[in-house]
């Protein structure tokens, strides 16, 4: 952040946008200490240390941004350490909002569900089900819906919107979804 703000100035925006995942279906007892530490170093410390440094480098009045999941609130069998690494992330969104709200520096987070990205290649037909099942959209999302979400906690409009984690999920967090209801009922 040094380098960028000796060249180009202070930042107004700063996206703390980490994440991995690697604990798919390993519950809590079963995972691997060294893969637990690694998701939180990278989901939930990637974050902080945004967090704790950026803000130096901010005009005040800024915004920033976190990536957190759903997964942060709507748990899944086998999601245990990372949804632990994401519900970390929820906590620190709210906490630095109320911190940096006297430099009226927004902090908010969007928590998405599961979306056609890179890193969802390797269970897209999973995920394509549960988004035909789980969703009210009936799909999973597109990553440029996610992105328009980035786009408008950034922006003035979102002026009055601070310390929110925003679901971006297609409904999913609402409850069951008729899809599911049938499934259920067979």
């Amino acid at each position: 952040l040094a380098d960028v703000v000796a060249s180009e100035g202070n930042i107004d925006i700063l996206v703390n946008n980490a994440g991995i995942n690697g604990a798919d279906g390993i519950n809590l007892e079963d995972c691997d200490d060294d893969l637990s530490k690694k998701l939180f170093e990278v989901n939930t410390f990637g974050v902080y240390y945004g967090l704790k440094y950026g803000p130096q480098y901010m005009n005040d009045g800024g915004s920033i941004i976190n990536t957190a999941s759903l997964a942060a609130s709507y748990v899944f069998p086998g999601s245990g350490p990372y949804s632990a690494s994401k519900a970390a992330v929820a906590n620190l969104t709210t906490m630095s909002a109320s911190e940096l709200a006297k430099r009226r520096i927004r902090v908010n987070a969007v928590a998405p569900s599961f979306i056609r990205t890179p890193l969802a290649m390797d269970d897209i037909e999973l995920f394509e089900k549960i988004g035909e099942r789980a969703t009210n959209a009936l799909r999973i999302a597109e990553p440029e819906e996610v992105a328009a979400v980035f786009h408008f906690l950034a922006s003035d409009d979102a002026g009055y919107i601070n310390g929110q984690v925003i679901n971006v999920d297609g409904g999913m967090s609402i409850g069951l979804t008729e899809a599911m209801v049938e499934l259920i009922a067979r």
